[in-house]
């Protein structure tokens, strides 16, 4: 009788992901944009129209409203917010009061805005939401906005005892404000509008 010998396969490791530092981070040089969540690094895609044009709107707002207020400064990507060594963020915008000044350097913010706006792309939604997100919350941020151009909404998120809490939820035909910035009143209409003869 022949012999039969069974063998059995064992299960492959999943192939170890390097953690990078911040230090290695800096010295990457290959024409990407990356940003570091929890030691991973993750490619950043260029964003697309509605997106830049919609940060842009954002930006114009918001900085208007602090400089006339002289509350702080608003900042816009590429620019690194360092919340950890191994946790480098690139918020679309950022807001940091002039308490947090001492934090600023020529090439990061080292600790968290007091205000971040993540506008999201589809390639990104998921990220901003859920992992970038809780990073934000975990690290001290006091404010969030979730803004998709596509959806033509907004959410307002506030820091509560147990996470993020819910302090609008806006479409293009309201307008957003915001709990950490009293008087500030921004058209979402204004800020999702295409020039005429633009149709995406």
């Amino acid at each position: 009788m022949k012999e039969i010998i069974i063998t059995r396969k064992t299960p492959e490791e999943p192939p170890t992901v390097k953690r990078y530092t911040y230090e290695e981070y800096l010295k990457l040089d290959d024409g990407n944009r990356y940003e570091l969540i929890e030691g991973e690094l993750v490619l950043t895609p260029s964003p697309g129209f509605k997106h830049q044009r919609t940060v842009a709107a954002i930006e114009r707002a918001l900085t208007t409203f602090v400089e006339e207020h002289d509350l702080g400064m608003v900042i816009v990507a590429p620019y690194d917010v360092v919340l950890d060594e191994g946790v480098v963020l690139q918020p679309d915008i950022l807001f940091v009061t002039r308490e947090k000044f001492h934090l600023l350097t020529e090439a990061c913010l080292k600790g968290a805005p007091d205000l971040v706006v993540e506008v999201i792309s589809p390639s990104s939604a998921g990220r901003d939401r859920i992992k970038k997100s809780r990073l934000y919350r975990r690290y001290g941020v006091r404010e969030l906005w979730l803004v998709d151009p596509e959806a033509r909404t907004a959410e307002v998120l506030t820091t509560g005892e147990n996470g993020w809490y819910q302090a609008a939820a806006c479409d293009e035909e309201d307008i957003l404000t915001s709990p950490l910035l009293p008087g500030l009143k921004i058209n979402l209409k204004e800020i999702f509008a295409l020039p005429e003869g633009i149709s995406l």
